[in-house]
């Protein structure tokens, strides 16, 4: 009961395992000292779910709460924040290895699948050879060793080679024909029928990491062009005539950035020459140092275009290679063919009991899933092969929906000023001024003297250093007063600011202004 009341107290076990695992990766990658929007953008989740999980795993790590005058939260992790994190739940520690469990079964399934087909050949063509010798022979059928009969010889080690999860890495010494650049031939039996999996998976993380950064790169003011090549958006419009006056609006519907203004918190604003701009406030302030940046970006270039802009994978039959494919067909068709002429021999009521004879009685229960096997061996991929051909259809048009939209910004670029394109050239100008007007040329570094509380701290230490910086600021501003009156009197000393009698417009005017 105290294990599950503890796990129950944990905030990180209530997070997505997705979302904390991100999280975590997103903390570790950016030093430790982190904000809400330095989190979303690297790990390319919403600014209310990077919240939620960095406040749940600071509780559970005891990392520390820092808070600028600006309102800015950094949160400073400590280095083992991971460690202290799986000592203290039991549920999260077991998560690695359960993945690798999962991991290690997978692996299995691959190659029992591939296993399955050649004990499937063996045992067909075993049956059938012993059944085509007792047709021509029958009085071999009477014979249980010496010269009659078939025997068939597997030596069953070589199986238990391709069983071995670490397969890969000892059989390096082979020769180099026999190797086939990371897949064994069991599991290329595996993928031929089933395939490898999405090969998008990683899609959506890596879009709107790519976004985000790009968001924080351009000071937080971006224009729906600039998004476009990362979201969804509709085909832009043709380019106008070049003696068109007209200006060019690639997009006249933006509401495609809807789910970027969701995700990060963005909006929309319009400026004076009626550009729609959007603006990411929460993005733009940091607790990660600029080095520590720069770090990570060279540790995770990947392919892409001159715009960072990642573009989906088209979906494959299989990974598996050539000579792979080809040695799977051949041996699939070998499969069906000798179930199928398994099939006609065991037509004949003598069949069974010959194989009984021979010890392969089994093989007629067996007919069922073999027939199954050999059937589906080749009916899956021809299945998937037409479900890929639609999905690739869908994915080239959506990558070219997002080329087509990198190439607007690129005619933007080189247009020249009267050109139609030009139009989207000034409005991404516009926002460039109006991140500048704002003093932001990237995201802010919330420095050490900025923080008025830090959790990491004693309280009544911070609450007394507060106290002082507003009492010297009261009283600086008593003294600018009482100089500012002491300036009055001096001026008054003249007859010309005493026109009413004894007492001085001055001094009825200054009064208010000495009590503050």
């Amino acid at each position: 009961m105290e294990l599950v009341r503890r796990e129950a107290g944990l905030q990180s076990n209530k997070l997505h395992p997705d979302l904390r695992e991100r999280v975590e990766a997103a903390v570790e990658q950016l030093g430790g000292r982190v904000t809400v929007g330095d989190v979303a953008a690297r790990a390319g989740v919403k600014l209310a779910d990077a919240d939620e999980a960095l406040k749940a795993l600071a509780y559970d790590t005891q990392a520390s709460l820092k808070v600028s005058s600006e309102g800015a939260v950094v949160y400073g992790f400590a280095p083992d924040f991971q460690s202290r994190l799986r000592n203290r739940s039991v549920l999260i520690a077991a998560a690695p290895l359960l993945r690798r469990t999962v991991g290690v079964l997978s692996y299995l399934v691959r190659v029992a699948f591939g296993t399955a087909l050649i004990a499937s050949v063996a045992l067909v063509w075993l049956a059938i050879a012993v059944l085509l010798s007792s047709r021509n022979d029958d009085r071999d059928n009477r014979r249980r060793g010496g010269g009659g009969g078939v025997t068939f010889f597997m030596d069953p080690v070589d199986l238990f080679l391709y069983w071995d999860p670490y397969y890969e890495r000892k059989r390096a010494a082979r020769s180099a024909e026999l190797r086939t650049g990371g897949m064994n031939f069991m599991e290329a039996v595996f993928s031929f029928v089933f395939g490898d999996g999405d090969p998008n998976e990683s899609y959506e993380e890596r879009r709107w990491q790519e976004l985000g950064a790009m968001i924080r790169k351009k000071g937080g003011v971006l224009t729906a062009e600039e998004m476009a090549p990362f979201l969804e958006p509709p085909a832009p419009a043709p380019v106008p005539p070049a003696y068109s006056k007209e200006p060019y609006i690639p997009y006249p519907d933006e509401s495609f950035v809807l789910p970027a203004l969701i995700k990060f918190g963005g909006e929309a604003e319009v400026d004076e020459q009626g550009h729609i701009l959007y603006c990411f406030p929460a993005l733009q302030r940091t607790g990660v140092q600029q080095q520590q940046q720069k770090r990570w970006r060279l540790r995770n270039r990947t392919e892409s275009t001159s715009w960072n802009v990642p573009l989906e994978r088209t979906w494959e039959l299989t990974a598996a290679t050539p000579g792979q494919i080809a040695g799977v067909v051949t041996l699939g068709l070998f499969n069906l063919l000798g179930v199928g002429l398994l099939s006609g021999l065991l037509a004949d009521p003598r069949g069974p009991a010959l194989l009984a004879m021979q010890g392969l009685g089994f093989v007629v229960a067996l007919m069922g899933p073999l027939k199954l096997y050999a059937g589906t061996f080749f009916a899956i991929p021809a299945v998937r092969w037409v479900l890929n051909q639609i999905r690739n259809q869908e994915i080239e048009a959506r990558n070219e929906t997002r080329e087509a939209a990198i190439d607007v910004l690129n005619e933007a670029e080189s247009a020249a000023s009267s050109a139609p394109a030009a139009a989207v050239s000034d409005k991404v100008a516009a926002a460039r001024r109006k991140a500048l007007a704002e003093g932001r040329s990237g995201p802010q570094l919330v420095r050490d003297e900025e923080i008025i509380f830090d959790s990491g701290g004693e309280a009544g230490r911070q609450l007394d250093a507060m106290e002082r910086d507003d009492w010297d600021q009261r009283l600086a501003q008593r003294e600018q007063g009482l100089e500012r009156e002491r300036w009055g009197q001096g001026r008054c000393q003249s007859s010309s600011c005493r026109p009413w009698g004894g007492g001085t417009w001055w001094a009825t005017y200054q009064a208010p202004y000495g009590q503050l």
